[in-house]
Protein backbone atom coordinates (compact mmCIF):
# COMPACT_ATOMS: atom_id res chain seq x y z
CA UNK A 1 0.00 0.00 0.00
CA UNK A 2 3.06 1.99 0.64
CA UNK A 3 4.39 1.39 -2.66
CA UNK A 4 1.94 2.42 -4.26
CA UNK A 5 1.74 5.85 -2.42
CA UNK A 6 4.52 6.57 -3.28
CA UNK A 7 4.52 5.63 -7.10
CA UNK A 8 0.79 7.55 -7.20
CA UNK A 9 2.63 10.60 -5.52
CA UNK A 10 5.75 9.98 -8.26
CA UNK A 11 3.62 10.52 -11.27
CA UNK A 12 1.78 13.58 -9.75
CA UNK A 13 5.30 15.12 -9.37
CA UNK A 14 6.20 14.23 -12.76
CA UNK A 15 2.51 15.34 -14.40
CA UNK A 16 3.12 18.70 -12.28
CA UNK A 17 6.32 19.37 -13.90
CA UNK A 18 5.57 18.51 -16.92
CA UNK A 19 2.17 20.85 -17.16
CA UNK A 20 4.80 23.26 -15.63
CA UNK A 21 7.21 22.55 -18.52
CA UNK A 22 4.78 23.11 -21.11
CA UNK A 23 3.52 26.88 -19.57
CA UNK A 24 7.07 28.06 -19.51
CA UNK A 25 7.52 26.24 -23.36
CA UNK A 26 3.75 28.28 -24.34
CA UNK A 27 4.97 31.68 -22.52
CA UNK A 28 8.40 31.68 -24.16
CA UNK A 29 6.31 30.91 -27.82
CA UNK A 30 4.18 33.68 -27.15
CA UNK A 31 6.73 35.99 -26.17
CA UNK A 32 8.68 34.95 -29.66
CA UNK A 33 5.16 35.43 -31.69
CA UNK A 34 4.88 39.16 -30.30
CA UNK A 35 8.57 39.79 -30.94
CA UNK A 36 7.80 38.97 -33.79
CA UNK A 37 4.77 41.06 -34.73
CA UNK A 38 6.76 44.24 -33.52
CA UNK A 39 9.22 43.63 -35.58
CA UNK A 40 7.03 43.14 -38.37
CA UNK A 41 5.15 46.13 -37.38
CA UNK A 42 8.35 48.92 -37.45
CA UNK A 43 9.53 47.05 -40.71
CA UNK A 44 5.59 48.28 -42.02
CA UNK A 45 5.59 51.58 -40.27
CA UNK A 46 9.02 52.26 -42.34
CA UNK A 47 7.86 51.14 -45.43
CA UNK A 48 4.87 53.54 -45.22
CA UNK A 49 6.89 56.56 -44.53
CA UNK A 50 9.16 55.49 -47.41
CA UNK A 51 5.58 55.07 -49.68
CA UNK A 52 4.60 58.73 -48.04
CA UNK A 53 7.43 59.95 -49.14
CA UNK A 54 7.32 58.66 -52.81
CA UNK A 55 3.42 59.73 -52.87
CA UNK A 56 4.24 63.34 -51.93
CA UNK A 57 6.96 63.37 -54.61
CA UNK A 58 4.42 61.78 -57.04
CA UNK A 59 2.42 64.47 -56.45
CA UNK A 60 4.24 67.34 -57.37
CA UNK A 61 4.23 65.82 -61.01
CA UNK A 62 0.54 64.74 -60.56
CA UNK A 63 1.28 61.57 -60.75
CA UNK A 64 -0.41 61.20 -57.78
CA UNK A 65 -3.67 62.13 -55.14
CA UNK A 66 -4.37 64.22 -51.84
CA UNK A 67 -6.30 61.11 -51.34
CA UNK A 68 -3.86 58.41 -51.44
CA UNK A 69 -1.04 60.36 -49.37
CA UNK A 70 -3.89 60.62 -46.90
CA UNK A 71 -4.86 57.17 -46.78
CA UNK A 72 -1.21 56.12 -46.19
CA UNK A 73 -0.91 58.45 -43.29
CA UNK A 74 -4.27 56.73 -41.88
CA UNK A 75 -2.60 53.44 -42.48
CA UNK A 76 0.27 54.78 -40.62
CA UNK A 77 -1.56 55.98 -37.75
CA UNK A 78 -3.70 52.57 -37.30
CA UNK A 79 -0.52 50.52 -37.44
CA UNK A 80 0.89 52.67 -34.30
CA UNK A 81 -2.64 52.23 -32.51
CA UNK A 82 -2.02 48.44 -33.37
CA UNK A 83 1.72 48.33 -32.52
CA UNK A 84 0.77 50.58 -29.32
CA UNK A 85 -1.23 47.79 -28.27
CA UNK A 86 1.45 45.16 -28.19
CA UNK A 87 4.38 46.89 -26.62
Amino acid sequence: MQKNDFVISKYNLEDKRLKFKSNITLYLYNIALLQERILLFTRLEKNLEKLENLLKELYKYSRASQTEILNIQVLQNDIKVKKSRFI
